[in-house]
């Protein structure tokens, strides 16, 4: 029940994610007045990517699954660099940072501008009060026992030391990755960051 409940909680924040994702697409491609809203958004997401990409994967469709995955970790990758080097080599002019989800007046003055004047916000290492909701998204981001046994089972070759090795890099390259876009976004947008990193970039 544990695991049925871990997915199912998974998928809604992945398809709320790809909703953010989409979004911003929607509605340029569209023309005016049939700009979508999120629910409309959020079902075209779930029934016409999420759902047939899970048939395919419950179909075991040779290297689709692995195509997929490749490619979603190269735009991760780049995603993460792009946003670390963003965070130390701060853009001029108008921000970027008019993401939904946050202060509209916080996120038009953002903190990545060198516009005369601007004071950016100071950055806050450690509150007290945020730690009840970063741990729960900490522990669920390590949360990777229930792909294990079935990744170990399809090694080669199949022994307790290689296990290790791949758990303990894999785990390790996750971390870095999380560093890099959480570190990355914040020194961005300080306190004007989202929620969702993306909403902040959307523009």
């Amino acid at each position: 029940m544990g695991n049925v409940n871990d997915v199912v909680f998974c998928l809604q924040g992945f398809a709320n994610i790809l909703t953010d994702v989409v979004s911003p697409f929607a509605i340029d491609i569209l023309p005016p007045g049939l700009e979508p809203n999120r629910g409309a958004i959020l079902a075209a997401v779930t029934l016409g990517g999420m759902l047939p990409m899970g048939i395919v994967v419950g179909g075991d469709a040779g290297g689709v699954l692995a195509l997929v995955s490749k490619l979603s970790m190269c735009i991760v990758a780049v995603f993460a660099v792009v946003l670390t080097l963003h965070a130390f080599v701060p853009e001029s002019g108008p921000s970027p940072g008019t993401g939904q989800g946050a202060d509209s007046a916080e996120l038009q003055g953002a903190d990545v501008t060198n516009n005369p004047g601007y004071t950016p916000s100071p950055i806050v290492w450690f509150k007290i009060e945020g730690l009840m909701s970063a741990l729960p998204l900490a522990l669920f981001a390590f949360g990777a026992h229930p792909a294990v046994l079935p990744v170990v089972k399809t090694m080669r070759p199949h022994t307790l030391q290689s296990n290790m090795r791949l758990v303990t890099n894999v785990l390790g390259a996750c971390a870095v990755g999380y560093l890099m876009i959480g570190l990355g976004g914040y020194l961005s947008f300080r306190k004007s960051t989202a929620g969702n990193v993306l909403r902040n970039v959307d523009g």
